[in-house]
Formats: C-alpha cells, sequence, structure tokens
C-alpha cells in the first residue's frame, strides 16, 4: 500500500506517535522491565529522542532500573535527524540550565522553525561540544554515545551538519519553508487558511482534540508550535536545515534547504497524552489544557525525573495557572538566563545594577570605597563559591542517570540490520511509519527469543484519509503476520483512526507456525523466509571465500549494481536459487519505497548477485551452496564444477543467460542519463562525478 505523502517531506524531524517506555512495552512479551541486568531496544527512523528519554526518566524513578543496562540503537537514514538526536539529548542532559528555561528551549529546538536569540546561541555552543564529541569522543555525555558503528564518511557527513548550526551560517528557513507551502498547496496556496481548517476538522478533531485549532493554523501558517510569553522569535532554528536530492533546471542537484514537514504538525510527538488525567478534562465540552500545556508538563517531568528521580506535579491550587508561556510563579520555577558565549546560567542582571548605583552614591567617599571594595570581594568569593555548588550538584545529577548507551547508525536500512552487534539482541524494536516496509525484512534475525515490535500508524497524519488510516493499519498486520509477528491486541479491535501503534510480540519456537498460518491467511504473493535455513549468527558472521571475491569481480567487470539493476531470469537448463517473493512482489512503505533484495539460501539482505545463476546471496557459505545447487542441476560432480571461471569467460556466459532469458546483459549495465550530480548550498554548485 503506498501511500503519496507530499507535506511531510523526504526529512522527518519528529516523530509522530505518543512517547512510550520500551521497558514497560517490552513486558508484553517477556518478564517485568526491572528484572533483566540488560535491555537493547532498535529504534528505527524515529524522528527524535522521546521514547530514549521517556525510558530514562522512568528508570531513574524507579530504584530497581537504576542498575539495569539500557542499551538504544537508533538508526536514521539521514545524518542530519540523526545530528537532532544528539542535539535533543545534550539539552535534556544539560544540569546546568534551570529545568524550566531547559524545557522551553528544547520544546523549541524540537518544533519551531524561528526561535529566540539566546535559544539560536545556546543551539550554537551545543554543536561545538557536539562537534569536540564527534572529533575527539570527549563531553560531558561522551560516556553515553557509541560512535563504533558510524564509518568515518558518516561521521564526516554528521560534522558538516553541525557545522552549519553556527551563528553566522545563513538560513533563510521563513522564506525556505513558504516555497515548501507553495508545493504543497499548489493552486489552493491563496485559500490554504481554509485548507488547512479543513485538515484540521478532518483530520485531527477525532484524533487529537488536545490540539488546539488556533495552534494548528498558527504552525501551519509560520512553523512555530511553541510560543512563550511575548519573547520576540527572530532567530533560524538552523538544526532544521537539510539537504535532499532533487531535479533542477534539469540536472539532478542535492540542495541544502527546508526539507521537514509542512504538514502534519509535531504535538503528536509529546503532546497528545501524558499520565495527569487532569490535563483533559472539559468544561463547557472544551478540553482545560491544549497540546502545548501537556508537551511542557511531559518535558518538566522527564527533566524532574532525571535530575531528582521524582515524577513532578502540579499542585492542585496551581493546576489552573499551568501553562506553556505563563509567568514565573505559575510554574513553580525560578526563570534561567542564557549566557551569550556558553551555555548555563547567568548571574542576575538586578545585582550588577545595584553595585554600579551604590558606586556612583558613593564616588568619593573612601570609607564608602572601602566597604564597596569589600562588598565586591565578598560577592565575588559568594560567586566562586556557588558556581563551586552548581558544578557538584551536576556532577551528582549526571552520576545518578541510569546507565544506558545510545548506539548511532545511519547509511542503508538493510546494511544496518545485517550488522553483528544487532543479531539476537533486540528485546524491543520500533518501526516508523514511513520505515513499515522493513517488516518485510528478515527482522526475527534481530530479535531475542521473546520481544516486542511497535510499528507507527497513521493517526496523526492529518494527510491521510480516515480510510486509509484503517487500510494501512490492516496492510501493516499483514506484514507483521508474515514476518513470523503475532498482535498483541487482537485484529477485529485493531483500528487505525485509534491506534498510534500496532504491538507484536515475538516468539521464536512460533515463528515458522506463524509465517505458515500466514502464508496460507494471506496467499504467497508476499512468501519471504521459506528458505531462511541458517542461522542468522553464523550468517553475519561469515567470512566471504575466494569464489565470493571472484563472483563480487564478475559482477562489477558487468558494470551491475545489485540495488538498480533488474534481477536476471532464469535461463534453461540454468537452476535459479528461488528467491523470495517479496522481492519479486516489492512491497512498499507508506511513501511507496521499494523493499531490496535479499538471500535466496538465508533470507538476508544480499548485497551480491551470482552472474552464473543470476541469484542474489549475502554470505560466502550462501554462495558455495548457490553454487552446489547449480552443479547438482547440471549433473556435475563437487569434483568437477568449476568453483568460478575467469571473469571473461563468466561476463559472456552471463550475458549469454540474459539473452536466453530475454533480458539482454546489457540492460544489468548502469549507464549515464544525464548530466553530473550537482550539489548547491544556497548560491553555490559544485559538480560531482557520479553516475546517475
Amino acid at each position: 500500500m503506498a501511500l503519496q505523502l507530499p507535506g511531510t517531506g523526504p526529512h522527518r524531524f519528529w516523530g509522530f506517535s505518543p512517547s512510550y517506555d520500551v521497558r514497560n512495552l517490552a513486558c508484553l512479551a517477556s518478564s517485568p522491565a526491572d528484572a533483566d541486568a540488560k535491555h537493547t531496544s532498535l529504534l528505527i527512523c524515529p524522528g527524535d529522542i522521546r521514547h530514549v528519554l521517556h525510558t530514562l526518566a522512568n528508570a531513574r524513578a524507579s530504584e530497581a532500573a537504576v542498575a539495569q543496562q539500557l542499551t538504544f540503537h537508533v538508526y536514521e537514514e539521514q545524518p542530519e535527524c540523526l545530528a537532532r538526536h544528539l542535539l535533543l539529548l545534550s539539552i535534556a542532559l544539560d544540569f546546568e540550565l534551570p529545568r524550566r528555561e531547559r524545557a522551553e528551549i528544547f520544546l523549541e529546538v524540537m518544533g519551531n522553525t524561528m526561535v529566540r536569540e539566546r535559544s539560536g546561541q545556546y543551539l550554537a555552543a551545543r554543536a561545538k561540544e557536539l562537534l569536540r564529541l564527534l572529533g575527539r569522543e570527549e563531553g560531558p555525555f561522551a560516556a553515553h554515545i557509541d560512535l563504533s558503528s558510524l564509518k568515518m564518511k558518516e561521521r564526516d557527513a554528521l560534522e558538516d551538519v553541525l557545522a552549519t548550526w553556527a551563528e553566522g551560517v545563513q538560513f533563510e528557513v521563513e522564506k525556505l519553508r513558504d516555497e515548501r507551502l507553495r508545493g504543497f498547496y499548489k493552486d489552493r496556496y491563496d485559500v490554504r487558511r481554509n485548507v488547512l481548517d479543513w485538515d484540521y476538522s478532518m483530520g485531527l478533531v477525532e484524533t487529537a482534540p488536545g490540539i488546539h485549532r488556533i495552534h494548528f493554523r498558527e504552525w501551519r501558517l509560520s512553523g512555530q508550535a511553541y510560543e512563550v510569553r511575548d519573547a520576540a522569535y527572530n532567530t533560524p532554528n538552523r538544526s532544521l536545515a537539510s539537504a535532499a536530492a532533487g531535479r533542477q533546471r534539469g540536472a539532478s542537484v542535492l540542495k541544502r534547504g527546508f526539507w521537514g514537514d509542512v504538514a502534519n504538525s509535531p504535538y503528536s510527538a509529546v503532546g497528545v497524552e501524558c499520565d495527569d488525567e487532569r490535563f483533559f478534562k472539559k468544561r463547557s465540552d472544551q478540553l482545560v489544557k491544549n497540546a502545548c500545556d501537556v508537551a511542557y508538563y511531559n518535558v518538566v517531568n522527564w527533566f524532574a525525573k532525571l535530575e531528582t528521580g521524582k515524577g513532578f506535579a502540579v499542585k492542585p491550587e496551581d493546576f489552573d495557572d499551568f501553562t506553556y508561556g505563563a509567568s514565573v510563579g505559575g510554574a513553580g520555577f525560578v526563570k534561567g538566563f542564557l549566557r551569550s558565549d556558553q551555555p548555563g546560567p547567568q548571574p542576575q542582571a538586578h545585582e550588577a545594577a545595584q553595585m554600579e548605583e551604590m558606586e556612583e552614591i558613593l564616588k568619593g567617599d573612601d570609607e564608602a570605597a572601602a566597604a564597596v571594595a569589600k562588598t565586591e570581594s565578598d560577592r565575588a568569593r559568594s560567586e566562586a563559591e556557588e558556581a563551586r555548588v552548581r558544578q557538584e550538584v551536576v556532577r551528582r545529577r549526571r552520576a545518578a542517570l541510569p546507565k544506558f548507551t545510545l548506539v548511532l547508525h545511519t547509511g542503508g536500512a538493510l546494511d544496518v540490520l545485517a550488522r553483528a552487534k544487532l543479531a539476537k539482541a533486540c528485546a524491543h524494536v520500533h518501526v516508523a511509519s514511513h520505515a513499515a516496509h522493513l517488516l518485510s525484512a528478515p527482522l526475527a534475525a534481530l530479535l531475542t527469543e521473546r520481544a516486542v515490535v511497535a510499528v507507527e500508524t497513521a493517526r496523526f497524519l492529518c494527510e491521510v484519509h480516515k480510510e486509509a488510516k484503517v487500510r494501512l493499519a490492516l496492510k501493516l498486520a499483514e506484514l507483521g503476520a508474515r514476518a513470523g509477528l503475532a498482535q498483541v491486541k487482537e485484529e477485529v479491535l485493531l483500528d487505525g483512526k485509534a491506534d498510534a501503534l500496532v504491538i507484536f510480540g515475538y516468539e521464536r519456537p512460533l515463528e515458522e507456525v506463524r509465517r505458515a498460518a500466514a502464508l496460507e491467511r494471506f496467499g504467497v504473493s508476499l512468501r519471504g523466509a521459506e528458505e531462511a535455513a541458517a542461522p542468522a549468527a553464523e550468517a553475519m558472521t561469515a567470512e566471504p571465500e575466494s569464489e565470493l571475491a571472484e563472483a563480487t569481480t564478475e559482477a562489477m567487470l558487468r558494470g551491475v549494481r545489485l540495488d538498480d539493476a533488474p534481477a536476471a531470469a532464469a535461463a534453461p537448463g540454468v537452476l535459479v536459487g528461488e528467491r523470495p517473493a517479496a522481492t519479486a512482489a516489492k512491497p512498499t512503505d507508506a511513501i511507496g519505497t521499494a523493499c531490496a533484495r535479499v538471500c535466496a539460501i538465508t533470507g538476508l539482505p544480499a548485497k551480491y548477485r551470482d552472474p552464473k545463476t543470476g541469484s542474489y546471496y549475502a554470505t560466502g557459505e550462501a554462495f558455495k551452496e548457490l553454487r552446489r545447487r547449480h552443479a547438482e542441476a547440471n549433473g556435475e560432480t563437487a569434483a568437477t564444477a568449476p568453483s568460478a571461471a575467469p571473469a571473461s569467460e563468466n561476463v559472456a556466459a552471463a550475458e549469454s543467460n540474459g539473452a536466453l532469458a530475454g533480458t539482454p546483459a546489457e540492460d544489468d549495465v548502469i549507464r549515464p542519463k544525464g548530466p553530473s550530480l550537482v550539489v548547491s548550498s544556497g548560491g553555490v554548485t559544485r559538480r560531482l562525478n557520479k553516475v546517475v
């Protein structure tokens, strides 16, 4: 099922489902959350850091879970999204800032296109800290970040992204976002207010009534989701800048601009659910609080738990005054100020003004001057002592954090899923709605004996019609069943309009039984894993043999690129290992991305294709098994079967096989179709030697 969602954009900077504690979700399939000494989760394209923060906050508040080792593997396809994960986590763990100021900055950076000047300065300072983390693996939370899964070119890409967050970098986000809106609305741009009212009424009133019409309209028009008091929002949120591939004047370009969401607001990530039922009470058929208030409460609650181990509770007498952007007294905090050059609280400005006034009045009086000098000395000592105490408090808060590691992944999704460190390690997997096609990949190789898989639905996507939301949820249920998963919630109760997640349970002993049942129920159009014979751990750790290298050389000589080249058909008399039908059917995700090739022997993601048999394989053992079957089908013995013919002979044989199958061999060769790729950043371009 393919959904065309032009408003979401190619880069998702926030998620489309409420946050949850991944440990509690894993309890649905295994032991209680605090029972295991280790817990590993894989988050596939989550969009933001909300699930990690929610889990860490609850673990900090649980005495039994403080000693539990939590590992979060986070995969994002774009480095810009991965960099924002680091940014939001660094804001959440910056205990030098007051809790209230930190929560406001967190929400601004997460969902606003324009931020306050001080927030922009803070963002630039955070970028410098993150650059030091990537380059030297140093910083206040470097011990919690694992960069070992990133290649050097991927680290360089992250550093390039962070460098664009400096204050001097130009980013006309309002203009760029308006261009996106014009492309989104097209002929309806002049009546966009009416269009967004329709989207709100038909897409959000039932599913997310806490999102206020005025807030949604303001975000759709200007990109401002969270505004406090009467602050001036005059600095672009440079963390929303990204580069996307496209066509410009007939050439393929990689252009930097605003490629985030312009249709679906960020409120669904942290502003539609919370643990305090008072936020959803109604008066005169109107909710007493809105999504901004709920988001503010959730973030403050997380930060309170991370700092003290106790949640934040709004007193009954203060509940009516507790709103996002309210006065300081209403929230019960002391307002914090930011320094212009580095993050952290700034000394109170009124104290400095008082000292200047005293010096002016007592000027010329020696005794008074001596008293002022003594006062200044005492004040300096007091500030030094206050700074020392503050640093000690920060140190203790960081030491009290749960034991956790954030492992960063980027690049090709199937390459990441095939990594050995993920094999049979994940007790929980979260899959974003636009990555749901990965359910057809061999996820079972990543899961523990009992695990949980949660997949986002289209509940909060206002671009998707109600009927399409229901169909998508049913399609997700089918993909999960084919992967050997079982729904935690009965299918008859599954509702794409009411459920933000489709939750599956996995049990390894029942995997094959569930696959067979799904095959019998849904047919053979998407049969995918019947041939998964080799254990995932052995397949992932198998070393390529010489035949594998020779076959890879043959493919390179022919110019075959497995991601783009069409599959070679079986020639008469040539045994081709049965390829899983998931490849032929090409199931698509929510925006139409096709599923990649899988190994004909193991069912794992395949990087290579054997030119002799036309089958795909992932490991050296799978390659030898393909050649063995081919030799048996042609009456050759293991001793007489050639292990690998010379490259020129293999090329000729492959071309002959392609001709017999009716597919010319030159169709497998990737040829230039246009000019070289041009990378554009603002008004400057550079040309790359890349075939498109």
